[in-house]
């Protein structure tokens, strides 16, 4: 994994080394793809019934195949997104690290939280 330190260094992306600007270019890019097809999908499924027509269930069940396909899709590119985001952080160095170890600790408490918040709900 690349240390990212300007808009002109290299990541691993979709498993290769690319600049960094490249590879946040063609995450978005797929994630839009993705979405804009789950979205057109969604809208078809819906209409569906409106349409009374003979095999309708069949439809809807690929239809539903191909939203599904492109939410995994997407989920996939979020993944490759959060590596591509953490080789874009320098290495701590060793003060740096203390202030990381509470930071990461931090966050984890504020995660642990807004969950339980949400649960309350």
């Amino acid at each position: 994994m690349s240390v990212c330190s300007s808009a002109s260094s290299m990541v691993s992306y979709n498993g290769s080394e690319m600049p960094v600007d490249q590879a946040i270019d063609e995450v978005y890019k797929a994630i839009q793809g993705h979405l804009n097809d789950s979205q057109s999908g969604l809208r078809q499924l819906a209409m569906l019934p409106e349409q009374n027509i003979d095999g309708i269930f069949q439809e809807s069940v690929e239809l539903s195949d191909r939203i599904i396909e492109s939410i995994d899709g997407m989920v996939a590119l979020f993944k490759e997104l959060r590596s591509v985001t953490r080789q874009c952080v320098p290495k701590p160095n060793e003060q740096e690290k203390i202030w990381l170890k509470n930071h990461v600790e931090h966050r984890k408490i504020q995660k642990e939280n807004a969950k339980n918040n949400k649960m309350e709900e």
